[in-house]
């Protein structure tokens, strides 16, 4: 397979397009069949070739090179594009749309085409997890805690994110419920020492317990948890102050 760099020349005032192709005649047969319908991607080389006429224009083999890798291909021809800076390139950039600009017309074309099309991916479900790997999942995750960095970046991803009216009810609800985090909880060993927090985060800050943890325990799913490993003394969890 043979890689041809190749310039359109208008004879006129020697400005030009610069393309490349592995099939060098069929892109040329299709850039002049293109020109004479009016439809090139090129607005610059169409307004140029409806302006000077069809006479006025040759195209040239550049170079050309056994075909190696798309990334070769396109190396090349971003070396003709620096050296030669064709005017009539909308992108300057091989292989690249940047710098291309699509008019509203173009723009109203894709959207009514689009439609009515019904997505590839609309009504696809994914296999449901086996219990075993849930689990295992769910053990991975127990007692892992973020990292500073991760902590900063989840907070400017957050900046600027304004909640919806309806999020902003159920908040409102939950802590009516009292299903938040605020709800007031407490925990406490076996020698009859406890402690009482605003809630489960302000717990899962002060004791350095997981939130998960603690959920766990107050849904009794895990009744007692050691509050430190170096520690005897085994602590209970519940949500009801007295």
């Amino acid at each position: 397979m043979v890689t041809v760099i190749y310039k359109i020349e208008n004879i006129v005032n020697s400005k030009c397009y610069i393309g490349s192709s592995n099939n060098y005649s069929r892109r040329k047969k299709r850039h002049f069949e293109n020109l004479k319908q009016n439809v090139h991607h090129s607005i610059k080389l169409q307004r140029a070739y409806n302006k000077y006429g069809s006479a006025n224009f040759r195209i040239y083999e550049l170079e050309s090179f056994n075909f190696i890798s798309k990334e070769k291909t396109l190396e090349r021809e971003q070396y003709y594009i620096d050296i030669i800076k064709p005017e009539y390139n909308i992108c300057m950039v091989a292989g690249s749309q940047l710098g291309l600009k699509r008019s509203d017309v173009f723009k109203k074309k894709c959207s009514d085409r689009m439609k009515g099309c019904i997505a590839w991916n609309k009504g696809l479900k994914t296999g449901k997890q086996k219990e075993n790997t849930i689990i295992k999942r769910s053990k991975s995750l127990k007692g892992s805690k973020r990292t500073e960095q991760q902590r900063i970046n989840i907070s400017k991803s957050k900046i600027g994110i304004s909640l919806s009216d309806l999020h902003k009810k159920k908040l409102s609800e939950s802590k009516l419920n009292g299903t938040s985090n605020n709800k007031p909880i407490m925990s406490y060993n076996e020698l009859g020492v406890s402690v009482e927090y605003l809630g489960v985060g302000h717990a899962s800050r002060l004791s350095g317990v997981p939130i998960q943890s603690i959920y766990d325990s107050l849904n009794k799913k895990n009744k007692k948890w050691s509050w430190k490993k170096n520690q005897k003394l085994t602590w209970m969890w519940k949500s009801e102050i007295s």
